[in-house]
């Protein structure tokens, strides 16, 4: 296996440019993706997890599922290879720069820089060693099933937009591709629940064009009771649109 020195080609594909992070566990590489045309981020990792198969697999399907997350929210992940005896990450290349180019900048300055730092740092060793990604995921897809259960009861036309850690809540037969869809939605449905959720304890975005976050503290505890006060809040927006023959949610009484 050769060192990784600039010039180095990889299955004829890339070719390392130069050395811009290390870490404890991996150290990443500027480098020309021939097939892509374009430089790429190229996070290669240590012997211990490229040679321990339980953790290469996970680390695959967590990448499947960085892959689906909407392209503006994250750092794209193009996918896991293995040349020349090298296993490494495939990422989006982003501008920025290091350390050492903050010489003769504030102290605050650094411990922004070093804050920001142990932050992605932390953020890479969760995702490269818990099943973050995938347990987010299913979370999201079960608050999705739960959520279009209580909806569909009631006859509300309604669809989500997005990965499932970041759902969009739409009341329309499919989320909206730009702002005329979404004006033609029913988003006075949404703006009307979302503050009966704010008191019930539900933290939902105020505005239904912005996504519902899921984060692993969310646990099936959580689920249940999150559930139980949807349908609270939906029947209590449903009873009060009743006595109002203008009010815009007559079309969903039961």
């Amino acid at each position: 296996m050769k060192a990784l020195t600039p010039g180095l080609e990889l299955g004829a594909r890339f070719v390392l440019v130069r050395r811009i992070g290390r870490g404890g566990s991996a150290e990443v590489w500027l480098a020309t993706d021939r097939a892509r045309g374009e430089r790429v981020a190229l996070k290669f990792l240590d012997h211990g997890v490229a040679g321990d198969a339980a953790r290469l697999a996970r680390l695959e399907g967590e990448v499947a599922q960085a892959r689906r997350l909407p392209p503006e929210s994250t750092v794209a992940t193009y996918g896991l290879e293995q040349q020349d005896g090298h296993t490494f990450l495939v990422m989006e290349f982003l501008e920025g720069g290091d350390l050492g180019q903050m010489r003769g900048r504030s102290f605050e300055s650094w411990a922004r820089a070093a804050d920001d730092v142990a932050a992605a740092e932390k953020t890479l060793e969760i995702l490269d060693e818990t099943p973050a990604l995938a347990t987010i995921a299913e979370y999201g897809t079960r608050l999705r099933a739960g959520m279009s259960q209580v909806l569909s009861q009631r006859g509300i036309k309604h669809s989500f937009s997005g990965h499932p850690s970041m759902s969009g809540l739409f009341f329309a037969e499919k989320p909206p591709r730009d702002y005329r869809d979404w004006v033609t939605s029913d988003y006075t449905f949404y703006e009307a629940l979302a503050p009966r959720l704010h008191d019930l304890g539900v933290l939902c975005e105020p505005d239904s064009r912005e996504p519902w976050f899921i984060c692993e503290a969310h646990d099936d505890r959580c689920l249940g009771e999150t559930l139980e006060r949807f349908e609270t809040a939906v029947n209590a927006v449903v009873a009060s649109a009743r006595p109002a023959a203008k009010a815009p949610f007559t079309k969903y009484t039961t």
